[in-house]
């Protein structure tokens, strides 16, 4: 067996027989092994810094100050305990004003991970802040006076500042900063934060102070809006498990508990999310890829039973065959495959350096086992999706060698094994159907999606091979039909209609690639677009807050002078927290998703008008009106929380209750940068509450904005957004690179599947076309029939394509991405286009080969 396994391998090599299937192969695998190692770094890196990334073992989360006597208790059950308290503020350097995200911290922060502090004033000697300690020991604390000791914690009466923020301030260490009714020294600056992971949730930069300067600052006042922190630490795990587990009894409103088995639930559900994202792409791709297998395996079997049929006729069993062929493709799959896992690995590095996250900075390497696991996953896509070409070469029989038949085909003929010929040609399809099912599971991490992916592939699959196979009856109908004079066309259409049922299946796996190549280009292209407006030269680089009504009128004006190129709107906000829908009370544990208990858990913005809402789309109902106690809710938060038109739902608003109905559902573009809100109520409703206005404006090309702007209003806010904006502008380009290097495989699978499919349909072509030239079809009529032939069932394929991806475009873009304007009819036209170019060059080398040879050597040839 040996000897004949090299000598047909070699032989196979040469011929090129492998090569379109070992490229499939390596694709499936590349993209498998680039995705996993990059899902499964991330999920290594997380568990790993659970703790740090809550900076304690376990926080108590509060909207209010942590009562005293909790802090007592805590620390008489011997845990370590930490206090940190953060809320927006503006901080001033002279004439520099800056609105700050401002951290006040107690002396033993952290407990768990690193905060690095670099003083300044001692930059020369390069002498840099470190704590990294375990809890709950404290170090002693040092003077400030002592400048050739090193600091290891905020100490009162100084602060310390992102270089962001030192730089706009265009301050230096040493000089006295204004936080409220306080002035401090500037320390210098903070290198790393164990509990700022996700630097762009919060967008203002941070100002770190001692928790007992905050109280003569004069920033705690009634209604600021402060986030409380109370962390805890303890080596017994179970100690930590017991105080959480009682203290979710006596949780009030307004507090939750964070664990390190949540670790930070918004980074580990978009990372969630990532996953799912990446991994229904490297589907369609490794899933597309194992098409092209199939149908090179296929175009292998074919090619090779005349073969197999001899060596049958010279005494070798079927077993030894199938030993033979089996132990080639296992051959071909550790080559090909562990090509393509290597090739992953490196791409799934290139990909981390992409992600604008100080996390990605931390990656752990890549796993081995994690590549090893795809080329194992890949050599089973190729056993499963080799496996009909396998059975049609173990059913191989002499009789191959006289009858131009398939082995199926002469089962299907014997009517005593009619039920093994549908077992034998039902098989592969349920394996093959089986197989990617599972691997969608696992890539995609979820049943649902990958339920979702193949139900609807199954559907497109089915309904292509119909359409196809109605169409080539047609055909066949037509074709007989025409006069001997168009004997080009009645050739090219009877061909079409010989075998309209396993061409049709032939056909759809090439128009599924070109549909693949469609949905997946159009979609990067209108998605990338769709992020790529969310941030152009008009977007708001500044958001007004705490204005007051009294003040309304005179900041008009200032904005009307000042602002020149647009007309920026006031719009009233009111905080409140809804307590109930339909009479029924709305708490944070009746619910399972994570958003819908921090919606429920604090208060939010509401703003009240009448009529049609500048950048809001009506999705139902109608706008809310004056006189009737509406309220337009957006579908979000709708879909969220369970809530539909005609719900009544009531908020608590500074101790009153106030009651609405959701007269209609709309749509908002959070990502615009503009002013939004969850709610918006009839004017009467809210016009009497505790009100502020809230504005957004481009301030680019306004000289001195926020000088001017802190002059004349000193209580007003400007919240700077230029960081945001940069840093959404950086993130949209690197997604771009990276969205575009996964669909360029995309694109290459497709590619592949339409090139099997070719190659598997070249075979027969030549066939017939050596025998039309035997019987006298002169070289003309014979272009003009392939030429015909091909181009109607490319324009067919392609117009389908374009249709197919036109729909799915279209529920992918309103269902899934929430892009109201995605759907463009030219894809139609793209798909028949391509189609028709494929076909063109597929009928220019097919004639090029046929026509090379003479018509005795064509014939002897296919035979």
């Amino acid at each position: 067996m040996r000897a004949l396994f090299f000598r047909l391998l070699a032989r196979d090599f040469r011929a090129g027989q492998l090569s379109l299937l070992g490229l499939a192969l390596a694709v499936s695998v590349f993209a498998m092994t680039t995705v996993l190692s990059l899902a499964d770094r991330f999920e290594r890196s997380l568990q790993s810094r659970a703790a740090s990334l809550l900076a304690a073992d376990v926080l108590l989360v509060s909207d209010r100050p942590i009562q005293p006597e909790l802090l007592e208790q805590a620390k008489a059950q011997g845990l370590g305990v930490m206090q940190t308290a953060v809320f927006p503020a503006m901080v001033s350097v002279g004439e520099q004003t800056m609105l700050a995200s401002i951290k006040a911290v107690s002396s033993s922060y952290p407990l768990r991970g690193r905060l690095e502090l670099q003083g300044l004033w001692q930059q020369a000697s390069g002498v840099d802040r470190t704590l990294d300690r375990p809890p709950p020991a404290v170090e002693p604390v040092p003077t400030p006076a002592s400048r050739s000791s090193t600091v290891h914690e905020v100490l009162p009466g100084t602060v310390w500042l992102e270089q962001s923020l030192l730089d706009r301030l265009q301050a230096q260490p040493g000089d006295r900063l204004r936080l409220g009714e306080s002035r401090f020294r500037i320390a210098g600056v903070i290198r790393e934060e164990p509990d700022r992971v996700a630097a762009f949730i919060n967008f203002a930069p941070r100002l770190m102070m001692h928790q007992d300067d905050l109280q003569a600052s004069g920033l705690i006042q009634e209604g600021s809006r402060i986030t409380w922190r109370m962390g805890l630490a303890h080596p017994d795990p179970a100690i930590l498990k017991r105080w959480v587990a009682k203290k979710e009894l006596t949780l009030e409103k307004g507090q939750r508990i964070e664990t390190q088995e949540a670790g930070r639930p918004e980074i580990q559900l978009t990372m969630q999310r990532a996953r799912g994202f990446l991994g229904l792409i490297a589907s369609v791709i490794a899933i597309v890829a194992c098409a092209a297998i199939a149908l090179a395996s296929r175009h292998y079997a074919n090619s090779h039973q005349r073969q197999y049929a001899v060596m049958r006729v010279m005494g070798a069993s079927a077993a030894y065959l199938f030993g033979v062929v089996v132990l080639q493709f296992i051959t071909l799959g550790l080559f090909a495959g562990g090509i393509g896992a290597m090739l992953g690995v490196y791409a799934g590095d290139w990909l981390a350096s992409l992600i604008p996250v100080k996390l990605a900075q931390q990656l752990p390497p890549a796993d081995i086992a994690i590549a090893l696991q795809a080329l194992a996953a890949g050599m089973l896509m190729l056993f499963c999706f080799s496996l009909g070409g396998w059975l049609q070469l173990l059913g191989v029989t002499p009789n191959v060698l006289f009858r131009d038949q398939t082995p199926g085909q002469i089962f299907q003929a014997q009517s005593h094994r009619k039920i093994l010929a549908m077992f034998r040609s039902s098989l592969p399809w349920l394996v093959m159907i089986l197989a990617c099912l599972g691997l969608s599971v696992w890539l995609s991490d979820s049943l649902r999606s990958a339920l979702w992916l193949w139900s609807g592939l199954i559907l497109v699959l089915c309904l292509l091979a119909l359409l196809l196979a109605v169409f080539y009856q047609i055909a066949r109908t037509t074709g007989e039909s025409l006069p001997a004079s168009y004997l080009a066309a009645k050739l090219a259409f009877r061909r079409l209609g010989r075998t309209p049922v396993r061409r049709a299946i032939q056909q759809s796996a090439s128009t599924l690639g070109v549909l693949a190549l469609l949905l997946l280009s159009f979609v990067q292209d209108d998605l990338i677009s769709g992020w790529q407006r969310a941030s152009n030269a008009s977007t708001p680089d500044r958001f007004l807050l705490n204005i007051q009504n009294d003040q309304y009128q005179e900041v008009v004006d200032f904005l009307d002078r000042v602002v020149k190129h647009e007309k920026p709107q006031l719009y009233p906000m009111v905080r409140a927290r809804l307590i109930s829908r339909n009479g029924q009370a709305m708490q944070a544990d009746d619910f399972e998703e994570l958003r819908a208990k921090r919606l429920l858990d604090r208060e939010f913005n509401l703003s009240y008008g009448e009529g049609p809402i500048e950048g809001n789309r009506l999705l139902q109902g109608q706008w809310p009106r004056r006189g009737l106690a509406d309220a337009s809710v957006e579908q979000g938060l709708a879909k969220t929380l369970g809530l539909s038109l005609g719900d009544e739902l009531e908020f608590e608003i500074a101790g009153e209750t106030v009651k609405a109905v959701i007269s209609s559902i709309r749509a908002l573009s959070w990502e615009s940068m503009r002013v939004n809100f969850f709610v918006v109520l009839s004017p009467q409703l809210l016009e009497n509450q505790a009100q502020s206005w809230i504005a957004s404006l481009h301030s680019k090309g306004i000289e001195q904005f926020d000088q001017q702007l802190n002059r004349r209003f000193p209580n007003i806010t400007a919240v700077d957004l230029t960081a945001t904006i940069e840093q959404a502008k950086s993130l949209v380009e690197q997604l771009t690179a990276g969205l575009r290097w996964l669909f360029l495989l995309a694109l290459i699978s497709g590619a592949l599947v339409i090139a099997a499919s070719l190659q598997l349909e070249q075979e027969e072509r030549q066939r017939d076309v050596a025998l039309m030239r035997v019987l006298g079809a002169s070289p003309g009529q014979l272009r003009w029939m392939l030429l015909t032939e091909l181009l109607l069932a490319g324009f067919l394929g392609g117009l389908l394509a374009g249709v197919f991806a036109y729909g799915l475009g279209l529920f992918l873009g309103h269902e899934l991405l929430e892009l109201p304007g995605y759907g463009r009819s030219s894809v139609i036209v793209a798909g028949v286009l391509i189609q028709i170019a494929v076909s063109m060059m597929s009928a220019l080398f097919a004639i090029q080969q046929l026509f090379r040879r003479s018509a005795g050597d064509a014939v002897r040839l296919t035979n």
